[in-house]
C-alpha cells in the first residue's frame, strides 16, 4: 500500500487563526463595492422581462442584466451556459441579475426590487428525464437537453477492472456538491 503523506496549505495556520490577508485588506475600503445574484425562480421559464427600477430605489449602485453585458457571454468550457439568463432560466437559481450596491445589506435589499415576468415552461427534474424527453427542449439552439459532451479518458479501466479483487456494479445518486470559499468572489478593479 503507498503511503500517505499529508499536506499542508502554506497559509493553512493563518486562514484558521484569521489572520490571513482577504480582498478587503487590500482594497480602500470607501471603493469598495458588493455585488449579489438575483437568480431564477422557476426551473425552466421564459423571461419576458426584467425590471430593476425598484432596485435602484432599494439603493444599488448599478444592476446588470444579460443585455448589458456585450461579446461572448458563457462561463466556462459550456457554450450554452451563458453569465446571465437570455431569454430563458433552464435551471432553479440561474443568474438573471447582478445587483451592485455599498453595503452587503443594500445589496441584498435592492436584490427584491429586481422584478422579472416569467412564463413556466415544463420542468425536467432528474438525468434520466432530461436524456429520454423529446417534448422538453432546454437549449433550444442545440435542439436538444444535452448543452456539451466532452470525452474524459484517463488511464484503462478495463485493464483496471480486470485485476481488481472486488468490482461493485451499482448506481448512485448523490446531491450536488459546491466548494467553500474562505473568502468573497471577488473582482477588483481601477476607480474610474
Amino acid at each position: 500500500m503507498p503511503s500517505l503523506k499529508t499536506v499542508v496549505k502554506p497559509h493553512s495556520r493563518e486562514i484558521i487563526a484569521g489572520k490571513a490577508k482577504n480582498i478587503e485588506d487590500y482594497l480602500d475600503i470607501q471603493y469598495l463595492h458588493f455585488a449579489k445574484i438575483a437568480g431564477n425562480t422557476y426551473p425552466h421559464a421564459i423571461i419576458d422581462s426584467i425590471d430593476c427600477s425598484e432596485a435602484y430605489r432599494l439603493r444599488a449602485v448599478e444592476v446588470v442584466t444579460y443585455k448589458d453585458v456585450s461579446g461572448v457571454s458563457a462561463v466556462g468550457y459550456i457554450p450554452a451556459m451563458p453569465t446571465l439568463a437570455v431569454g430563458k432560466a433552464r435551471f432553479l437559481g440561474e443568474p438573471v441579475a447582478i445587483v451592485v450596491a455599498k453595503t452587503p445589506g443594500e445589496a441584498e435589499r435592492a436584490i427584491s426590487g429586481v422584478k422579472v415576468e416569467y412564463r413556466k415552461l415544463p420542468a425536467l427534474t432528474s438525468i434520466d428525464d432530461s436524456l429520454s424527453s423529446k417534448e422538453v427542449l432546454i437549449h433550444d439552439s442545440y435542439k436538444r437537453t444535452i448543452a456539451y459532451r466532452f470525452l474524459v479518458k484517463k488511464g484503462n479501466i478495463d485493464r483496471v477492472f480486470s485485476k481488481a479483487d472486488v468490482v461493485i456494479k451499482n448506481r448512485y445518486k448523490v446531491s450536488s456538491r459546491e466548494h467553500a470559499y474562505v473568502e468573497r468572489s471577488n473582482a477588483p478593479r481601477n476607480r474610474h
